[in-house]
C-alpha cells in the first residue's frame, strides 16, 4: 500500500503543478486586463475579459476532471492492493491449513475455509422461519 500511495502522490504532484500553471495563466490574464482597463480601448478590454473567462473555465474544468480522476485512481489503487492481499491470504490460509483468518483492525473475515460456509443452511432456515403461509 505504501508503494501504491507513493505512486499516487507523485501523480498528484504533477496534477497540482498543472493546476498551478493554469492558475498563473489566469492571474497573468487578470493583470493584463487591469493594465488595459485604464488605457486600453473597449475592444482590448473585451478581448482581455474573454481571455480571462476562457482561462478561468479551463482551470475550473481541469480541476473538476482531476478531482474525478484522482478519486477513480485512488479507488483503483486501493482495489488492486486489496485484491493482492486477499489473494495472498487465500493462498496462505490454504497452505497452512487455517480454517479462518480475521483482519485485526475491524474483525472482518479475510479468509475462511469453504467447509465453514453455512450461508445456504442459514438462508434455508430463515426462509422456513419467516415463510408466509399461502392463503
Amino acid at each position: 500500500m505504501a508503494e501504491a500511495r507513493k505512486a499516487f502522490e507523485a501523480k498528484q504532484a504533477t496534477w497540482q503543478a498543472n493546476i498551478d500553471s493554469l492558475t498563473q495563466e489566469v492571474q497573468v490574464a487578470i493583470q493584463t486586463y487591469e493594465k488595459t482597463a485604464a488605457s486600453g480601448s473597449e475592444n482590448e478590454k473585451k478581448m482581455s475579459r474573454e481571455i480571462i473567462g476562457t482561462k478561468q473555465k479551463q482551470l475550473y474544468d481541469y480541476q473538476n476532471a482531476l478531482k474525478q480522476n484522482a478519486a477513480q485512481e485512488e479507488q483503483r489503487i486501493n482495489q488492486n492492493v486489496l485484491s493482492t492481499v486477499n489473494a495472498y491470504l487465500l493462498r496462505y490460509g490454504k497452505k497452512h491449513g487455517y480454517k479462518l483468518i480475521l483482519i485485526a483492525a475491524n474483525g472482518n473475515i479475510a479468509y475462511a475455509d469453504d467447509d465453514m460456509d453455512i450461508t445456504d443452511e442459514v438462508v434455508e432456515a430463515l426462509n422456513k422461519e419467516y415463510a408466509v403461509p399461502v392463503k
